[in-house]
């Protein structure tokens, strides 16, 4: 009964994290090499001074960012929309505050993490549905959203949300 108490909440406290919401992407270096992003927080927010006023945008609602240097990035949102944003941050609420995201180590088949910061990318691009991610349903190893195999098993990925 005690150990079930205690899974229970230990369930409790991790669950805003196990409900984390993700989408996919690509990322241009400053090199200009690409990076398929398998995983980043859709919680993400790029904040900063748009038109004189501060705005903050969630990664859910933009499609791509562009870093133009001296911390000033060209926003699109999913509208369309352009902005120009002065005195840019990408960060994730919370109390890490820093942007993750996961790629997948094809030596490995594994995903790595790496911290995203202004300096490291030229363009991030984002892409699927908020909330889903596409992995393949025997081994539950996620993939970008065209991928329709697994490229290391040839298996069908399928859609799911994260945390099932």
């Amino acid at each position: 009964m005690k150990s079930w108490l205690l899974l229970v909440l230990a369930l409790l406290l991790a669950g805003p994290a196990s409900a984390q919401e993700y989408l996919s992407g690509q990322l241009i270096d400053p090199a200009g090499r690409t990076v398929a992003i398998s995983r980043i927080s859709a919680r993400g927010v790029l904040s900063g001074v748009a038109g004189g006023r501060e705005v903050a945008f969630e990664f859910a609602e933009l499609r791509k960012i562009e870093y133009l240097g001296d911390r000033t990035c060209r926003a699109t949102t999913r509208q369309g929309k352009t902005l120009l944003v002065e005195k840019a941050e990408l960060r994730t609420p919370g109390q890490h505050k820093r942007v993750l995201y996961w790629t997948l180590d094809p030596a490995t088949r594994q995903e790595r993490e790496f911290v995203l910061g202004n300096q490291s990318f030229h363009t991030l691009s984002f892409s699927g549905k908020p909330g889903r991610v596409k992995t393949n349903p025997r081994t539950g190893q996620p993939f970008p959203p065209d991928y329709l195999f697994d490229p290391f098993t040839g298996e069908s990925l399928q859609w799911r949300n994260p945390g099932d």
